[in-house]
């Protein structure tokens, strides 16, 4: 576990990262994109996105789920505060 997203184009379940979850059996998910969820102390969780089909993403795709996956953290974290 590095704490970098990690961007699966085509093929990904073939990759070793791939994990595999309950209830997607028989699902083939062809690229994914995986970015940790981390306010600074270590990641503590994991934004996923998944498609059927080969999916570039492209700089300006990757940058906003970059932007997902860090306003997430910030929700995630206000709760743990509340």
């Amino acid at each position: 576990v590095t704490g970098e997203p990690i961007f699966l184009e085509d093929g990904a379940q073939l990759d070793p990262r791939y994990a595999r979850y309950p209830n997607t059996e028989g699902h083939v998910f062809e690229a994914l994109a995986a970015i940790p969820l981390d306010r600074g102390e270590g990641p503590f969780g994991v934004a996923i996105v998944r498609h059927l089909r080969a999916h570039p993403f492209p700089p300006e795709e990757r940058a906003r789920l970059l932007d997902l996956a860090a306003a997430t953290a910030r929700i995630v974290e206000g709760y743990g505060h509340a």
